[in-house]
């Protein structure tokens, strides 16, 4: 998945040394297209039942904000990417997405999906 920007912390450490950053990774885990969405079903009925009517489909899912520290936005999307494979998210039958945001006077977005 090709990155949508770039954001590097480049503050002279010394030789080969870059500073640490902080980012928020803003993630968003949904069930994938097909998976069962009992949650969704019922927002929609819901929905329905209080005239919106034009509501065609409501995919129900989890928001987490997860602050971490890494060199450059490539290690920040590296390191959320292996969280959400890992823990945040069951590859087989969920899909997600995330911006990160490095925490600075510069404030920079990077969003990439699964």
């Amino acid at each position: 998945m090709p990155p949508m920007g770039e954001a590097q912390d480049t503050t002279d450490r010394g030789p080969g040394i870059l500073a640490n950053s902080v980012w928020t990774a803003e993630v968003v885990v949904f069930p994938k297209l097909g998976v069962n969405d009992p949650e969704g079903s019922a927002i929609r009925g819901g929905l329905a039942s209080l005239g919106y009517d034009q509501v065609a489909e409501v995919r129900s899912g989890r928001y987490f904000e997860v602050d971490l520290t890494a060199s450059d936005s490539d290690a920040a999307a590296l390191a959320v990417e292996q969280m959400c494979d890992r823990l945040l998210a069951n590859p087989v039958i969920e899909d997600y997405r995330y911006a990160l945001r490095r925490l600075s006077s510069e404030s920079t977005s990077v969003d990439r999906n699964s």
